[in-house]
């Protein structure tokens, strides 16, 4: 990550402000020293953006990458997941054929971003990422607040 810092921070902030990857706020290192042993350990993490951050309820989650290799959270034949809060995945989606659906301003600004998204990954040699996307069940939720079709955010799925 800091190889491609001064890259990022421009990306993010001048040539896709719309980006749909994720913003790193900080990359951190906390070295315990132990005692006993006279060692040390290292511990890295980074802070970041919480992409599921709304108001919304979220109902579903997929965390999808282009590949079906390993790609599998059910399990269960019924195809029913208990926990909404653990990220279906590629074969999910396509199992369950679920559909993204946007209108056509947002489905060509979408498009846009991603691309660009995608250039970024491949000119800075990224190749393992993948795409979380948050779904709200607009019947389970009929009094949440409804999007204007330009809002590249708002997916709808049937």
């Amino acid at each position: 990550m800091k190889r491609i810092l001064p890259e990022y921070h421009d990306f993010l902030t001048e040539k896709n402000p719309e980006s749909f990857i994720s913003k790193v706020y900080g990359i951190h290192k906390v070295i315990f020293y132990r005692k006993k042993t006279k060692t040390n350990k290292k511990i890295y993490f980074c802070i970041m953006n919480n992409v599921f951050h709304t108001s919304l309820k979220i109902d579903l989650r997929y965390d999808l990458k282009g590949s079906t290799y390993g790609r599998r959270t059910i399990t269960d034949k019924s195809g029913v997941k208990v926990d909404r809060t653990i990220a279906l995945k590629d074969l999910d989606f396509i199992e369950k054929q679920d559909r993204i659906k946007v209108g056509p301003i947002s489905r060509e600004r979408i498009l846009e971003i991603l691309k660009k998204d995608s250039a970024f990954f491949r000119d800075n040699n990224i190749i393992d990422y993948s795409m979380l996307i948050g779904v709200t069940n607009r019947s389970e939720h009929p009094n949440e607040p409804v999007f204007e079709e330009s809002d590249p955010n708002r997916l709808t799925m049937s």
